[in-house]
């Protein structure tokens, strides 16, 4: 702390007492002995105090990078979330097309004029080849019971 060697402290020893006194040097080194070991005590505590801020320090500036990323990947999320919404937005709007499409062309077969059921049926029955019936067939009859 104070660069002092064996010979200065000798010499402070020898002027105290004499300037002092024997009778009252025992009480005078007490007291400067007490005020010495409470500033060693207060400059030990702002030392701690000190060591115990930079440690925080560097807590904090590595939550502020934390953050950083953090923040980072929230911008990404947020992205890809537009992203999603347009391309659902745009599968609605296609989704939309497609069923007014459909409307469309359900109009456009009501009002295709329809041929008739009979008629179609008819030509079915004409389409198809005709069986000769044979008279020596019985015919066949459900019991009724």
């Amino acid at each position: 702390m104070f660069d002092i060697g064996i010979m200065e402290l000798g010499l402070i020893a020898v002027v105290a007492l004499l300037v002092i006194g024997p009778e009252r040097l025992p009480a005078v080194a007490r007291t400067v002995g007490f005020w010495f070991g409470k500033a060693r005590k207060f400059v030990s505590s702002v030392q701690e105090d000190f060591n115990r801020e930079v440690v925080k320090s560097e807590e904090l500036k590595r939550l502020v990078e934390e953050q950083g990323k953090i923040k980072d990947v929230h911008e990404i999320i947020e992205q890809t979330i537009d992203e999603s919404r347009k391309t659902v937005a745009t599968g609605a709007k296609l989704t939309g097309e497609q069923k007014q499409n459909e409307q469309i062309e359900q109009k456009e077969q009501k009002e295709t004029p329809q041929i008739d059921s009979q008629d179609s049926q008819q030509e079915q029955r004409d389409s198809q080849p005709v069986e000769p019936v044979t008279p020596d067939e019985p015919t066949k009859t459900k019991n009724v019971e």
